[in-house]
């Protein structure tokens, strides 16, 4: 996944510099952590005032997961002869969400022994594991 950003008045080279050494330091520390996406290179690009990060790339998100996971096509299966929906107990998908949640919360957690922070937190950026927790 490449990440273009343009350097100017409201973003400075020595900025994109600092979030390059981050995500190296992030990497190096959580590079056996399963969560963690590795920066591939980066680099500036000729004659302008673009510089680019490329990350790993994975088809598969928690976005992506979640619009898989509860899609009204995943519903189809749960609807009723007379048209209406299956109720679904939410207490059946405990155990899978705090199994996300735990993934999360031991990814933040790294970053933050690293006296780092993760400023674009969101369902995109998150990567789902299979492995048990």
């Amino acid at each position: 996944m490449r990440k273009i950003l343009r350097t100017g008045p409201h973003l400075r080279l020595e900025d994109i510099e600092n979030e390059i050494h981050v995500i190296i330091r992030i990497c190096d520390e959580g590079g056996a952590y399963q969560n963690i996406v590795t920066l591939v290179r980066d680099g500036e690009l000729r004659n302008s005032r673009y510089v680019f990060i490329d990350m790993e790339l994975y088809a598969f998100n928690l976005e992506i997961h979640a619009e898989k996971l509860w899609a009204p096509t995943g519903l189809k299966r749960l609807t009723l002869e007379d048209g209406g929906i299956a109720k679904v107990d939410a207490r059946l998908w405990m155990p899978y969400n705090w199994a996300i949640m735990i993934q999360i919360a031991g990814t933040i957690q790294l970053i933050h022994s690293l006296a780092e922070i993760h400023r674009n937190l969101k369902p995109h950026n998150g990567i789902s594991s299979s492995k048990q927790v």
